[in-house]
């Protein structure tokens, strides 16, 4: 029934506006909840190194370092791309890890806890989380992501070493745990008839060269002697010859410095001659004797040091690792507040659709109405059908 009391349509619209605007609290409230959860970890007082490689099979620590407000809370280690959905590796709070290989110290005094991994395998590459845990459950915990990589082949303690003729270096090669049986081999680059290789105990001894293999990840190349045709660069192996490991190596030689020293130089002395003057008025009266000034004997030339070139490059197996979380959990976030967005514009829209069409009724309704206006006044009842728009006056 359509009525033409002001009050009672103030009253109406009233409670419309009302229900329309508790209506749109959900989705604004979870557009700023999802935005909350865009925050960056890295704020929230816990850093640690953002990437961490090591061969298969050796052992890795990764350090954690917090704020000392954090130092009373538990700490833990995690696995996975997310640290909400990640799988727990080792806490503080814990006496006995679930995974004994993995080890987790904390240093309150210092700020800092440790996580160490050994005996690493190549399928457990990925993402991991250094964690606080804040407690309750609209606290979120302070963490930050480190990503570890685990290689297989081989690489050097160092590429370059260096070393004077005459003496000698040492190369630590290191192998990945697929490769602790085998021998392994020194080798020239671009030389094959060069190399030399150990035996079934691990062991090479030459005039020149030794190899020593622990069995373990490594094995130590000493270069005994040096001469100045030994530079270059080499190349350490393991492995079948089909399908070995190499790491490369450059070898500098510098020359011996010379032990001779250089002639002293001296300048001959020369004096003035003594000259006499007669006396008179019984006063004797004498020249200065003048010498030439000391000696000066030069210093001679100091030969500068040797200088060691030693760089401490890493013979990087692998790729980079891929994008990080952040930036995915940053896209998934604007994805969804676009959603929102949309969905909100589009609940507007109908609305004003909707006003205008009513209006338009109550136009069209008046117009039929205003035809006998003294039938309207005169009638008691009004129907109205809302389908047909059809008035009905008793």
């Amino acid at each position: 029934m359509w009525s033409h009391d002001p009050q009672t349509r103030g009253q109406i619209r009233g409670r419309h506006r009302r229900v329309v605007k508790g209506t749109m609290r959900p989705p604004l409230l979870a557009a700023v909840l999802s935005l909350l959860a865009c925050i960056p970890a890295t704020l929230s007082g816990v850093t640690s190194v953002p990437e961490l490689t090591v061969l298969e099979g050796r052992t890795v620590a990764a350090p954690c370092h917090y704020d000392a407000s954090l130092a009373g809370l538990v700490k833990y280690w995690c696995r996975g791309t997310f640290k909400d959905l990640c799988s727990m590796r080792a806490r503080t709070d814990t006496p006995r890890d679930p995974d004994p290989r993995v080890t987790i110290v904390d240093d309150p005094a210092r700020g800092v806890f440790t996580v160490t991994m050994a005996d690493l395998r190549e399928d457990e590459t990925g993402w991991y989380h250094c964690g606080v845990e804040k407690g309750g459950m609209w606290i979120a915990d302070a963490s930050t992501p480190v990503y570890l990589h685990v290689v297989h082949g081989m690489s050097v303690a160092t590429s370059r070493v260096s070393g004077e003729e005459g003496g000698s270096v040492a190369v630590d090669c290191l192998y990945s745990k697929r490769y602790r049986d085998g021998e392994k081999r020194w080798c020239r680059s671009g030389a094959p008839d060069s190399c030399v290789s150990t035996g079934p105990d691990g062991r090479y001894d030459g005039s020149s060269v030794t190899i020593a293999d622990d069995g373990v990840g490594a094995f130590r190349v000493a270069v005994r002697d040096l001469q100045a045709a030994d530079a270059g660069w080499y190349w350490c192996g393991a492995g079948p010859q089909q399908t070995q490991a190499q790491a490369q190596v450059q070898v500098l030689v510098t020359p011996r410095p010379s032990t001779t020293a250089p002639p002293i130089t001296t300048r001959p002395i020369t004096t003035a001659p003594i000259t006499t003057v007669p006396i008179t008025t019984a006063l004797l009266t004498t020249a200065p004797i003048t010498t030439a000034p000391p000696l000066v004997t030069p210093p001679p030339p100091v030969t500068p040091p040797p200088v060691l070139a030693v760089s401490p490059e890493r013979n990087a197996t692998e790729t980079l690792p891929p994008q990080r979380p952040v930036l995915e959990a940053a896209a998934v976030c604007l994805s969804f507040t676009l959603v929102i967005g949309v969905v909100l514009l589009t609940r507007k829209m109908w609305r004003r659709h909707k006003r205008a069409l009513r209006r338009r009724q109550a136009g069209e309704l008046k117009a039929r109405l205003s035809v006998c206006p003294e039938e309207v006044d005169d009638a008691s009842i009004v129907f109205l059908n809302v389908d047909t728009q059809k008035a009905d006056i008793f």
